[in-house]
């Protein structure tokens, strides 16, 4: 079925429409005005030659009665004509006749009357130039046979105009739905499963037209996101690896971490112990300095001591190289003794 209101194709066909309604009715107006005046002036044109030649005749046959009416009742025979008169000089009626007539008058169309010509019109022609002195005719003519012509211009071309309008209009909507409404489906459709996450979706081939590059960039469209979405699952899969490794690393790292703060603890004891060791070090230094006090003090005297030992060492040194000297002469005064 085919959906017409709110689409596009409907509001074109309605624009359309209504150009096309404007236009035709202001020119097929003035059309109808136009073949009106013509036809007007035209039965006018006819309905004066009848007069001059009636004119012409009426001087010609001049006062035989009966001749004249024979010739005017010929006149009456034209449809447009209704009546005829003649009038002498005075305006004394010499002649008139008319016809009975079954055609159903005019004056009723009063909503097109603007496109008829009155029902009775009269026309006065001379039966000389010298119209003073010859009298007149005055003819009363019809418009029913224009009108006739006009009624059907009224009902014919706008009849005609519906059809072509109708045929205008399923011509357009036939078109719009073939080239605009069912490739807009198609690329709706296609959106639609794009919508909901189906990026295998096929955007159909709709030709060169400006919907077929809509569809065409709706397609690449469709390809950079899908490979967008396939860079992204990449990267969330690197990405979880890495988040991976990480808590390796982090889960190394705080062990690693527990591990240097049990030895710091342990740097800490071994630091307190230190300090304390430290501590009596300084404690027995200072013992220390002050036993080494009384040690320099009794080593000076050691040094005093042992320099007169020196001293003596040196004497007896001396005493002994001495006793040595006086042993050898004593040798050599023995052994000299000996010898003699």
């Amino acid at each position: 079925m085919i959906r017409i209101k709110g689409t596009l194709s409907a509001q074109f066909t309605a624009l359309i429409l209504i150009i096309l309604i404007v236009g035709q009715g202001i020119l097929y107006t003035w059309l109808l005005l136009y073949q009106k005046k013509y036809l007007a002036g035209e039965l006018k044109e006819n309905i004066e030659a009848i007069g001059k030649h009636a004119a012409e005749m009426t001087l010609i046959i001049g006062a035989d009665q009966r001749r004249l009416n024979s010739f005017m009742e010929s006149l009456l025979r034209n449809e447009p004509i209704l009546s005829i008169k003649v009038a002498d000089k005075e305006g004394k009626t010499i002649i008139s006749i008319s016809k009975e007539t079954k055609e159903k008058s005019d004056k009723g169309f009063s909503l097109y009357s603007i496109f008829y010509i009155p029902a009775e019109t009269s026309i006065s022609v001379p039966i000389s130039p010298d119209a003073a002195s010859n009298g007149k005719i005055e003819i009363t003519y019809s418009g029913h046979p224009v009108n006739k012509v006009m009624k059907r211009f009224l009902i014919i071309p706008p009849v005609m105009q519906v059809i072509t309008f109708i045929v205008i209009v399923f011509a357009i909507v036939r078109f719009f739905n073939s080239k605009v409404s069912t490739p807009i489906k198609k690329i709706n459709k296609a959106l639609g499963m794009v919508t909901a996450g189906d990026l295998t979706i096929e955007v159909p081939e709709i030709g060169g037209s400006e919907i077929g590059s809509i569809a065409r960039g709706f397609k690449f469209l469709i390809e950079r996101l899908s490979s967008t979405i396939t860079r992204f699952n990449s990267l969330s899969g690197n990405v979880a690896t890495a988040m991976g490794q990480l808590t390796v690393t982090l889960r190394n790292v705080s062990e690693s971490a527990k591990k240097q703060s049990s030895s710091i603890n342990e740097i800490i004891s071994s630091m307190r112990t230190a300090s304390e060791s430290q501590r009596k070090i300084t404690e027995n230094t200072d013992k220390l300095s002050g036993v080494s006090s009384e040690n320099v003090s009794s080593l000076l005297e050691m040094k005093a001591t042992a320099d007169e030992i020196a001293s003596s060492t040196q004497k007896l040194f001396k005493s002994t190289e001495d006793s040595y000297a006086m042993v050898s002469e004593m040798s050599s005064t023995v052994k000299a003794i000996a010898e003699n």
